[in-house]
């Protein structure tokens, strides 16, 4: 039993003290941040699996610094509750999206859809990293301090059906091995034994306070969990969380009891806290929204928590492309390429590069003598390279002098293009050196011309690829 002395409380009462505070200070403040963000600059997810207390028991309990030095310094999530008692349903549910059982003694399979089959069906890896796992691939019951029910993957049709995937279920030694080695998967899972999980007593025996349970997890986090923060791997693209299973088996509320979860890394908004309501649900809806799958069950309705997170850091990124001739697919050297502000000319292969440019969608034109003019819609991505395919038409243009029978010429008189590939028709005016249309397609056209004064007039006119036709028309 843990006994503690005068001293000890006096510190107690400063810390809770202090807590207070900085709980009250910035929850006031952090709640006004940035707004949420699309979790998805997350590669890495690492989840540790405690156990059994509720909110009240730890958020600001000096027998746990370390865990409560990162709800300070990251995220809390206020207003989270656990689904049911005992322990294995949320288990289920924080990788299902269902309860399935709430029998810890469960033999069963489960074979509905899970974040393993998610995973895979998307090429991402997992791992379950089991304290006190006898070996890689144990599939049976409870040994020693390892408990099965705290371990949901083994359950799962996904895993027992497929030695490869069995294989994934590995003792927690593996896991500073992974680390340090940058082979993390890309969701880990931490089942810490039943000694380090606040489960249990410490030292092995069934008389001890429930500070000394806390204290033993907080200190094993301390050792184990804290190195994942400054791994340079996770620091870049992680996301740890310290998830709860449920609360005391007297609080009750919502049926599993007020819990905390905590957030951090390096992409989680400092000192933010929330006071939306949570379930076990919206972390896998969270974990859904990271990795791009389908949320499995109750979670695809389930809000997500996203905002926790910071916005993605973004660069910028390279839009490349090349130009050719739409009838003859023959490169198109010398086009113009404007988009972004930036301007490029195509080389002698069509190809063309426009470096730094910002992450957004943009209006892309291209232009070429004796070709239409073309534009279409961009989007560049953050420290990507985007490339697009141009295809463009061969033209021509019309012009002319629009005079009277005498040879004056007259300005201001309206000359309608139509036919050949124009929608509806192309209008332009006549000034005193004459008219001349824009690039068109190769094609026949007519030509109808009004002037005030003068009676109207229709000629036709071919459009030859890379020509200027000359149509002088007389008005009477």
């Amino acid at each position: 039993m843990l006994h503690l002395g005068p001293g000890v409380m006096v510190m107690n009462i400063f810390f809770a003290a202090r807590r207070w505070f900085a709980l009250t200070f910035l929850f006031t403040f952090a709640v006004a941040s940035a707004p949420a963000q699309s979790p998805t600059q997350f590669k890495h997810v690492v989840v540790v699996a405690l156990e059994n207390h509720s909110y009240s028991k730890v958020i600001g309990n000096p027998a746990m610094p370390f865990l409560n030095s990162l709800a300070d310094q990251y995220g809390l999530a206020r207003n989270f509750y656990a689904k049911t008692h005992p322990s294995i349903g949320n288990y289920f549910r924080i990788t299902t999206g269902q309860t399935i059982t709430n029998d810890d003694g469960f033999t069963g399979t489960v074979s509905v859809d899970n974040i393993v089959r998610e995973l895979t069906n998307h090429g991402l890896t997992w791992k379950s990293y089991a304290e006190s796992l006898p070996y890689a691939g144990y599939m049976n019951g409870d040994t020693g301090e390892y408990s099965k029910h705290h371990n949901p993957f083994v359950y799962l049709t996904d895993v027992l059906n497929n030695s490869t995937q069995r294989d994934r279920v590995v003792p927690f030694t593996d896991f500073a091995s992974d680390l340090n080695a940058g082979t993390l998967p890309n969701f880990s899972f931490i089942v810490p034994n039943l000694e380090h999980d606040a489960h249990n007593c410490p030292d092995g025996s069934s008389t001890c306070t429930d500070t000394a349970k806390l204290i033993a997890a907080d200190q094993w986090m301390q050792t184990y969990i804290a190195p994942v923060l400054s791994n340079p791997q996770f620091e870049k693209d992680g996301l740890l969380v310290l998830w709860w299973d449920e609360g005391n088996e007297t609080d009750t509320n919502h049926g599993g009891g007020h819990i905390a979860v905590v957030l951090a890394g390096s992409g989680v908004k400092p000192a933010y806290q929330s006071n939306v309501f949570y379930m076990h649900d919206s972390l896998l809806r969270t974990f859904a929204d990271i990795f791009q799958f389908t949320a499995p069950g109750n979670a695809a309705a389930a809000p997500s928590m996203s905002e926790f997170f910071r916005a993605a850091p973004t660069s910028n990124g390279t839009l490349t492309g090349h130009v050719y001739n739409a009838s003859s697919g023959a490169s198109k050297s010398g086009a113009t390429i404007s988009v972004a502000g930036s301007t490029a000319t195509t080389d002698s292969a069509g190809n063309f590069s426009i470096a730094d440019v910002a992450p957004g969608s943009y209006s892309l034109a291209v232009s070429a003598s004796g070709y239409l003019p073309r534009t279409v819609t961009v989007a560049v991505t953050s420290g990507a390279t985007t490339s697009v395919s141009l295809p463009i038409a061969t033209a021509g243009k019309i012009k002319g002098l629009v005079t009277t029978a005498s040879g004056t010429t007259i300005s201001g008189a309206q000359i309608v293009v139509s036919g050949g590939a124009i929608n509806n028709s192309l209008t332009v005016n006549s000034t005193s050196t004459g008219y001349q249309t824009p690039y068109i397609a190769v094609g026949n056209y007519t030509v109808t011309v009004n002037a005030s004064g003068y009676s109207s007039k229709t000629q036709t006119a071919t459009v030859n690829t890379g020509t200027t036709t000359t149509l002088n028309i007389t008005l009477q």
